[in-house]
């Protein structure tokens, strides 16, 4: 015979806890999903809801807190990111060291900022400091094997701070963020130095590639990764008629092929112009008699060193602009 067990009688009492117990469970449940709407139905960023009340002010029960301006301007500030490329370093301006360069004023509910100058060229100096190449003197060891000390004409790279002060104090104020490299020898990295010479990096190397000429031997020796790969008699400009050639650290400025030389009352063609101080520079010369010796005494050139046509070609195919040329 089956036996059945029935449940026990509640009684009132546990009844009515029971139903308080459901009841409470669905108003918190209620409440809850009323929250994540009004959460997911905000469209301003600067807006959430939370269980207490920036300014006093709410919406049904549901406390707001808004963004003040202080904040709001802080946060947009810290977003810049201002990148500068050195070759192989980064120097980055973003977040704390972004708010460094500025001034923060607060008046009553609103807020505004201006860019410290001070602090602004302080940070262009201390790059300048970092990545300046050039010095006014530079010294070297010669072919020779003699110690040379020149005044630096051209060798190097020299920051310059006043437009790096100039076009971070723009982004500051634009809240704009960049990433420049500084040393790829375009047109806007250009404007950032006083002064640039060959390949960033290899100057501290004496460059890839550099000329050498000694007057007092007259002849010239072209350097490729430390090694001699080319070497000529030269003729260098008369001294007797004041047509000295330069002395010092040079950088090729320019180079043409074929040209066309002037002076007061001549002009010559030539097939290939390598000039590195202004109106100064390598050429052949083929009405040169001959090269190397004392030839530059009495049939020197106007300043230019003169060089045999084979020599000139040769020299050209090397040499580029930039490129170093030391005279002693």
């Amino acid at each position: 015979m089956a036996v059945v067990k029935r449940a026990g009688k509640i009684s009132p009492k546990r009844n009515n806890i029971m139903t308080t117990i459901l009841i409470i469970s669905i108003s918190m449940l209620i409440i809850s999903g009323a929250a994540v709407v009004l959460i997911l139905h905000s469209t301003d960023p600067t807006v959430f809801y939370s269980g207490s009340s920036r300014h006093g002010k709410s919406e049904g029960s549901v406390p707001v807190y808004v963004e003040s301006e202080e904040e709001k301007l802080t946060r947009e500030l810290s977003e810049i990111s201002i990148e500068l490329i050195f070759d192989n370093n980064t120097e980055k301006l973003t977040g704390k060291s972004i708010l460094s360069l500025v001034d923060i004023r607060k008046d009553g509910d609103t807020c505004d900022y201006s860019v410290n100058q001070q602090k602004v060229m302080e940070y262009a100096e201390s790059l300048a400091k970092k990545y300046d190449t050039f010095v006014p003197q530079y010294t070297f060891t010669s072919s020779d094997g003699e110690e040379v000390s020149l005044n630096n004409i051209g060798i190097g790279w020299l920051f310059d701070k006043d437009h790096a002060s100039m076009m971070i104090t723009n982004y500051l104020k634009e809240k704009r963020s960049v990433k420049l490299v500084l040393t790829d020898k375009s047109d806007e990295s250009n404007q950032w130095w006083l002064r640039i010479a060959s390949d960033y990096e290899a100057v501290r190397k004496r460059g890839k590639c550099y000329a050498e000429v000694s007057i007092d031997s007259q002849y010239m020796w072209l350097y490729k990764d430390g090694k001699v790969v080319f070497q000529s008699p030269v003729v260098t400009g008369n001294p007797n008629v004041g047509n000295d050639t330069p002395k010092g650290a040079f950088v090729i400025q320019e180079k043409v092929s074929p040209a066309t030389l002037y002076g007061e009352g001549w002009e010559r063609e030539i097939s290939y112009w390598m000039g590195f101080n202004y109106d100064v520079g390598f050429h052949d010369a083929e009405w040169q008699e001959s090269f190397g010796g004392d030839q530059y005494l009495e049939n020197g050139s106007h300043g230019c060193v003169n060089l045999p046509v084979y020599a000139a070609e040769e020299l050209y195919k090397y040499c580029y602009v930039y490129m170093p040329v030391y005279v002693y």
